[in-house]
């Protein structure tokens, strides 16, 4: 589960602010020598093209960061699950493509 404190986050995401009721703001790790920006940009690329999640995009400070915004009363940790699951398999796809190629 990721709930880190302002300006905190885990091995796979960073949070430049506390989420505020619905709203969170977050952006994924990159690896090492990648452009963090353009790698989460093609994280949402990648995210709205199999249509599974819709999500948008914040700039803050110049820096690129992906947007949750829960706002149906139906919405269940099992959604929040679902959403975590695929920014993360679009993370480790990703990261895995950058790999190969910088290798």
């Amino acid at each position: 589960s990721v709930r880190p404190n302002q300006g905190e986050g885990t091995d796979e995401f960073e949070l430049p602010l506390e989420p505020e009721l619905s709203v969170v703001l977050f952006r994924a790790t990159a690896p090492s020598g990648v452009d963090i920006n353009n790698f989460n940009q093609q994280i949402l690329n990648n995210l709205i093209s199999d249509g599974k999640i819709f999500m948008t995009p914040a700039v803050l400070n110049d820096q690129f960061y992906l947007r949750v915004c829960v706002l149906c009363f139906r919405t269940h940790i099992e959604h929040v699950d679902l959403c975590l699951s695929l920014i993360r398999q679009k993370r480790l796809h990703l990261s895995e493509t950058f790999g190969a190629v910088t290798k």
